[in-house]
């Protein structure tokens, strides 16, 4: 092989290679006769590739601010350690916001203005704030205990005093004081509104959920009522009631009609009543609606100024007794008539 076979095969090698790496064979000459294609090719090649941002690595921060610092500081969010940062706004307004995580659950808390609080009584609270979610409390929990919050009973009272000026039946209010102080009191009535939980509501209502279905959901609405009042003072973040439906399940919707009697055997009825030894005024009580298709809690709740005894009629203006019940024979002939 000679000198210029060598130079030959030197030559392709070299044009095939350039070519792989170039789109065109314009390009090629461009590439080869323009200087300034040089340039920026050199400029490209030389040029670094952006750094991707990223979490800063080595020991974690631990009263990294200073004085000076947190008064000069841009806006921004600024870490000391401990999860306190200093919150700067853009417009010019600093404060002080910790970090934490409680029971799975991210959470910023603030501290307090930095006018107010310094960079060493925010790291103060930092820490003891840090220290206690640790530990499975929480801040927020401990500062409304120390404002002094209000029991599960006492928040019902307080509820029942705003709810009950918009209702016009006596009776609504003392059922729904009555469902709670049974179905709630006895578990929750005395812990703090803010430290019930979602299964404090449970074993309430698992109980009376399917026995009780209806008063179940009575319990469950009004207790829940509770909660959004909490909620709306700010002595709790949630409601526990909103979760416990999918738990509980779907009730049972069996219908049960209550046992009724033959209009033919309702006059052998009373007279057995007449003759027990009850009281007059439960005998009484048995007959009067049979006679006047009045309902048993009207009758129950009846007061002498709604009874007429010289006219015979029941149901003065502003009673409880329906219009039309003065007859006293009127609800049995309605009766026989259907």
């Amino acid at each position: 092989m000679t000198s210029y076979d060598v130079f030959h095969i030197v030559v392709i090698t070299t044009f095939t290679l350039i070519l792989r790496n170039i789109d065109s064979p314009a390009t090629f000459f461009e590439f080869r006769f323009n200087p300034s294609y040089h340039e920026v090719m050199d400029d490209v090649t030389h040029t670094p590739a952006p750094t991707r941002r990223t979490k800063p690595k080595g020991r974690y921060p631990h009263k990294r601010l200073s004085a000076a610092f947190v008064r000069s500081a841009p806006p921004g969010r600024h870490c000391d350690g401990n999860g306190l940062y200093l919150y700067v706004q853009p417009s010019g307004a600093r404060s002080w916001v910790q970090r934490l995580v409680i029971r799975g659950r991210r959470r910023d808390f603030g501290l307090g203005s930095v006018s107010l609080v310094p960079l060493a009584e925010a790291r103060e609270k930092a820490r003891a704030n840090r220290k206690l979610a640790r530990e499975g409390g929480e801040p927020l929990a401990e500062r409304r205990r120390a404002r002094g919050v209000p029991t599960f009973a006492e928040t019902t009272a307080r509820v029942l005093k705003q709810k009950q000026a918009g209702w016009r039946n006596e009776r609504h209010r003392r059922d729904w004081l009555s469902s709670l102080e049974r179905y709630a009191f006895p578990r929750i009535g005395k812990i703090a509104v803010s430290e019930v939980a979602t299964g404090d509501v449970l074993e309430n209502l698992t109980p009376i959920w399917h026995s009780k279905g209806s008063t179940a959901q009575s319990v469950h609405q009004r207790m829940r009522s509770v909660f959004e009042w909490a909620v709306a003072m700010e002595y709790r973040t949630d409601n526990p009631c909103n979760r416990v439906r999918s738990v509980l399940g779907p009730q049972s919707r069996v219908v049960k009609h209550m046992k009724a009697l033959p209009h033919r055997e309702v006059g052998s009825a009373i007279w057995k009543a007449r003759t027990t030894d009850e009281m007059p005024v439960a005998r009484l009580a048995f007959e009067f609606p049979v006679l006047t298709a009045a309902r048993w809690g009207e009758v129950r709740w009846a007061e002498w100024s709604e009874i007429d005894a010289h006219e015979g009629e029941a149901g003065a203006s502003g009673s409880t007794v329906p219009p039309g019940a003065g007859d006293p024979w009127g609800g049995l002939r309605a009766g026989r008539r259907g």
